[in-house]
């Protein structure tokens, strides 16, 4: 038997030999409808997606009815809260003269009020040290008191 398409012999090697396609050409074919039926399979997969999460929320509500979803909440609420009451400090360096500031740490115990935009300039993490010597850099530039790292 040969494929309707190209003419290339099916074989029973290939597993082919019940098709009316070759490989290639049921690839093309599929590459095909897929160009012209994109509006219809975005729906279809985003359908899909939204009922997938759905099934998510209601296994998750289930687990933490039990006692194993019950112990894993409050030790992922614990550490949660742990590290939110770790030793940062808050002594302020200056005051919060305008809305849209926000306090900056430039150590676990210093804080200096600049504006949201230049807080969140540079992405940084005061318990892992990321980025804190450009950012501290850029705001005791702004603030006036670089020449104290000096």
């Amino acid at each position: 038997m040969n494929c309707r398409v190209c003419g290339v012999e099916l074989t029973d090697n290939n597993h082919e030999h019940n098709r009316v396609l070759c490989r290639t050409c049921r690839g093309n074919q599929k590459k095909q409808y897929c160009q012209n039926n994109k509006v219809h399979i975005a729906k279809l997969n985003h359908d899909r997606y939204i009922e997938k999460q759905r099934e998510i929320r209601i296994y998750q509500k289930q687990y933490s009815q039990t006692p194993n979803g019950k112990e894993a909440c409050r030790k992922r609420n614990t550490k949660h809260k742990t590290k939110r009451e770790r030793g940062l400090g808050w002594i302020p360096l200056n005051e919060c003269l305008v809305d849209g500031w926000e306090g900056h740490h430039i150590d676990n115990e210093y804080v200096i009020y600049v504006p949201r935009e230049l807080h969140h300039s540079v992405p940084h993490n005061v318990f892992t040290g990321k980025n804190m010597d450009e950012i501290n850099f850029i705001v005791l530039q702004w603030y006036g008191l670089y020449y104290w790292m000096i």
